[in-house]
């Protein structure tokens, strides 16, 4: 696909040269004209598909672009479509308005052999997006309109059930929300505590609002759900709908006991998304936090060892974990955890996954896969720490995977549910014994 002389000539004074400091700017410059240039060449259709939808009042000329030529940009973070002739800028405040707008685009790019070389992802897209939000309460309170709202009362999620039998939280507009107040004989004042959690695949903003000053029944009945302690919760609902429902009740319960300063003594303010509160007083800023906890699957090279604490259920066992202390390294508190709980020294780690844990007070856990001396087994539970701890071998975990206890009489030996961040380390270390019996 040809570029014109003049954007030949543009692309050609914004591109390093020798002795020429390259800049973000240069780069993005160079970056725009040859997206333009690359869309450009499928203006006869680009433009008859276009015409028609991208029309209005809210459109605006630009100035400085020749009118008998196609441009065609399109910047998601930014939701603006740009056009010509007659160049126009739309600025588009609805995402669904948006993607409906920009569906001929999409079909037409998506069958080009070689694609604009300039592109923001819809992940990138939404992050800058709920960036945007936190810093700016306008245009916060904007998006809480329009958002979705995850009810809590007294941290505790509204779920519902599904016609398949499952749980899900329980998704309000804010039109929603204010019609429960009103009907409750609230003055819709509590929306103002509404707290920013992130943002759906839809664009759309996601607020938790907890209603603890509001009788639970009638919340329950007006808003045709049920509030579930989170630590039943968390194990009823889907995987990918978890994570959100800890999130939320984690910020809300930040927010509840950072209300006044540790400085000044002086009650301490919140920006409009609740992504940080504040001191007039002494001037600190406060934004929510988690404490770090190292989890360690222990393994001898052919067994895991697995412990259990006096508050567990019977017959749960877990991988090790504990939080770290001030100034420690990720390896050195699992090195220090496991020669207080059972007495081993450790002789390599190797990080998996993270992941934030709603109990007791949000956890942010590291988890990796720790490698003991086979000739260095025998273990020495600190009791005040542990009630039990053992080796298990990749059979007996790979049947204790397997059980699903129930209420009555427990199993024998079960494991973390599947939410949890030991169950994926336990499953990793059996899939990797596996690997290496086949290999043998």
């Amino acid at each position: 696909m040809k570029i014109r002389a003049e954007e030949e000539e543009a692309v050609a004074s914004e591109a390093p040269q020798e002795g020429k400091r390259l800049t973000p700017d240069s780069v993005q410059k160079v970056a725009d004209l040859r997206f333009v240039s690359s869309v450009k060449g499928q203006r006869s259709k680009v433009s008859s598909s276009l015409r028609s939808s991208v029309t209005g009042p809210h459109c605006r000329t630009l100035s400085g672009v020749r009118p008998q030529t196609l441009y065609l940009s399109v910047c998601p973070s930014e939701n603006q479509v740009w056009r010509s002739p007659a160049v126009t800028c739309l600025q588009v405040g609805d995402p669904a308005h948006l993607r409906a707008m920009l569906r001929p685009l999409r079909l037409l790019l998506s069958g080009l052999q070689t694609q604009p070389s300039r592109c923001c992802s819809s992940f990138v897209s939404r992050m800058r997006y709920v960036n945007r939000l936190k810093e700016d309460d306008e245009a916060c309170t904007a998006a809480l309109k329009d958002g979705s709202i995850f009810l809590f009362h007294r941290l505790s999620p509204l779920l519902r059930c599904t016609d398949v039998g499952t749980f899900s939280p329980a998704t309000l507009t804010c039109s929603d929300v204010q019609s429960v107040l009103q009907r409750l004989g609230s003055d819709g004042s509590s929306l103002k505590e509404a707290v920013l959690i992130g943002c759906s695949e839809q664009n759309q903003a996601q607020f938790c609002l907890d209603v603890g000053e509001l009788d639970q029944a009638a919340v329950e009945e007006a808003s045709q759900g049920t509030f579930i302690d989170l630590r039943k919760a968390f194990f009823l609902l889907p995987a990918a709908e978890a994570p959100l429902v800890s999130k939320g009740q984690a910020l809300l319960r930040w927010h509840q006991s950072t209300r006044f300063c540790g400085a000044s003594g002086q009650p301490t303010q919140r920006n409009r998304a609740g992504s940080q509160r504040f001191c007039r007083s002494s001037s600190t800023v406060y934004y929510p936090k988690m404490s770090a906890v190292a989890v360690a699957l222990v393994s001898d090279g052919k067994r895991c060892l697995l412990g259990r604490q006096p508050s567990f259920p019977r017959g749960l066992y877990s991988a090790l974990a504990g939080f770290c202390d001030m100034g420690e390294t990720l390896e050195e508190a699992l090195c220090r955890e496991v020669a207080e709980e059972v007495g081993l020294e450790i002789q390599s780690i190797s990080y998996s996954s993270s992941q934030h844990w709603p109990f007791p007070h949000s956890s942010f856990m590291l988890g990796c896969h720790a490698l003991v001396s086979p000739a260095h087994t025998q273990l020495c539970v600190d009791c005040s720490e542990l009630e039990d701890a053992r080796w298990f071998t990749v059979d007996e975990i790979t049947r204790a995977l397997q059980v699903k206890p129930r209420r009555g009489d427990p199993p024998i030996l079960w494991l973390p549910p599947k939410h949890a961040l030991a169950n994926r380390l336990i499953r990793e270390w059996v899939e990797q014994q596996w690997q290496s019996k086949g290999g043998a």
